[in-house]
């Protein structure tokens, strides 16, 4: 450092003094001078050097047309017009870049160089010399990977898949029509790998999640077309282990938390019901022996109802009462037909206390309050399997008459919940699968509010909650170990 100082510093001292005469310099000065002077033309030389760029062009004649002969296909082209077949680009006499055309003198190869091997990209174009077939990326001459690149009929990009050694890896995406993606992920010899995410045309998520070996993992979720979530899914080993479902709720309580049916056999459990059952007038079941006319004033005084109960009975219709009259002011009103609807026939009088030992008897008509509003209704026992179904006549105050709703034929109520308004269903199943169904109570009138459906195996359990239009609300799968 102290020599290359003191060599600098007599270069300046030297400068800075008035040499008339060359002859009068030590050979000493004569050395730091032809120093200086060769750094300073040194630096001169590096200010104004500039790259020698070359160009190598190759022409040809231009293609005009292909010719085809069955699947054999020839070329035409116009020998008295020539088009450029390639361009190559040296820089100090280094290969930077090479441009390759087809005969039509569209841009068919475009590649970069380093030193004078292919390093970087590549792209190969379709004949319109727009359109990309390929990019393949180069590093000191050795390929690396290709991005082969396919399009729709209308010009649109279709996909671009990785790929090494002929094998995909790496980023594929593949696209809508629109020009929208697709599908996004990674591949790993061919097996999807990492986060892997698909698209509506609109460019919604539909469903995004992840692949481990070529297996979904972990935790997947689905969405709607508007970007609503649909439900999730959990794998492990590509096995799907848990699904729960959300579709948005169309209701104000989501979705319901059903009673259990555990203690259910045709026994109906209230909950919340003090008040209305305070002043609705007990339930009951009529006993028919032959035709008859009841009152209904006597249980309600609200009503001025009479039912007449048709009998017919004999040893080969045995059939007991056919059909019930409505009579108001002492004139039939309406008809309640029930020989399209029992199923039940009468039977005998089993019980020696009635005073009617062993004669056929009609026992399955009720009245009971349905639809939560204080009237009695009637209830028709209609047929029995593994449990007994109904048809349901429930009394309109407003008109003053019965009237049949024919949604409520697999209505079988074990479960009431007043606060809410709610009636709880079951209409049968058996011990692997079965539905209940809640029915909403609003100003008299039932109608589906929710159901749910349940399913049981030695794999899974398995809930589906569906709403009144039979949309899915909500589904929770849960596998077994």
């Amino acid at each position: 450092m102290k020599n290359l100082l003191f060599i600098l510093f007599s270069i300046s001292l030297i400068l800075s003094c008035n040499f008339k005469k060359d002859d009068n310099l030590t050979e000493e000065e004569r050395r730091l001078i032809f120093i200086q002077e060769k750094l300073a033309q040194r630096n001169q030389t590096t200010k104004e050097s500039k790259p020698n760029i070359t160009y190598e062009r190759g022409y040809g004649p231009k293609l005009i047309e292909y010719v085809w002969e069955g699947d054999r296909r020839s070329e035409k082209y116009d020998m008295n017009d020539s088009v450029l077949n390639y361009e190559r680009i040296y820089i100090n006499g280094v290969l930077d870049s090479s441009t390759e055309f087809y005969g039509t003198g569209n841009l068919w190869f475009k590649t970069q160089y380093e030193d004078g091997l292919r390093h970087g990209n590549h792209f190969c174009y379709n004949e319109d010399g727009k359109t990309l077939k390929y990019t393949q990326v180069y590093e000191n001459d050795s390929l690396i990977r290709k991005i082969k690149i396919t399009y729709f009929e209308n010009g649109q990009l279709q996909s671009e898949i990785t790929t090494k050694n002929g094998i995909s890896n790496g980023l594929t995406i593949l696209y809508h029509k629109n020009g929208k993606i697709r599908t996004k992920g990674f591949l790993n010899n061919s097996e999807a790998y990492g986060v892997w995410s698909n698209y509506y045309e609109n460019g919604k998520l539909r469903t995004e999640g992840e692949y481990k070996d070529g297996k979904p993992t972990g935790i997947w979720k689905y969405y709607e077309e508007d970007g609503q979530f649909v439900k999730q899914s959990k794998y492990l080993n590509g096995d799907l282990i848990e699904e729960k479902w959300n579709y948005k709720e169309t209701n104000d309580l989501g979705v319901l938390d059903f009673p259990s049916i555990s203690t259910f056999v045709d026994s109906v459990i209230y909950r919340g019901c003090e008040d209305i059952i305070s002043i609705t007038p007990p339930s009951f079941n009529f006993e028919i022996y032959e035709d008859t006319i009841i009152d209904l004033h006597q249980f309600d005084d609200r009503l001025n109802i009479k039912l007449k109960f048709n009998w017919q009975f004999d040893k080969y219709c045995n059939i007991g009462v056919t059909s019930i009259d409505i009579i108001k002011n002492e004139k039939i009103a309406s008809n309640i037909d029930l020989i399209e609807v029992v199923e039940v026939a009468a039977f005998d009088q089993k019980s020696p206390e009635s005073g009617r030992y062993m004669e056929p008897v009609q026992e399955d008509i009720y009245m009971q309050d349905v639809n939560l509003d204080s009237y009695l209704d009637i209830k028709v026992r209609s047929f029995c399997g593994k449990g007994c179904y109904y048809s349901y006549w429930t009394f309109n105050p407003t008109k003053n008459e019965f009237e049949k709703d024919e949604s409520l034929g697999a209505m079988r109520p074990y479960y009431y919940d007043c606060k809410n308004n709610l009636i709880y269903s079951y209409p049968g199943g058996s011990g692997w699968y079965y539905d209940i169904f809640a029915y909403k109570v609003t100003n008299g009138k039932i109608k589906i509010y929710q159901s749910v459906y349940y399913e049981f195996n030695e794999k899974y359990h398995l809930k589906i909650y569906r709403d009144s239009d039979d949309n899915i609300l909500l589904s929770d799968t849960t596998y077994n170990n």
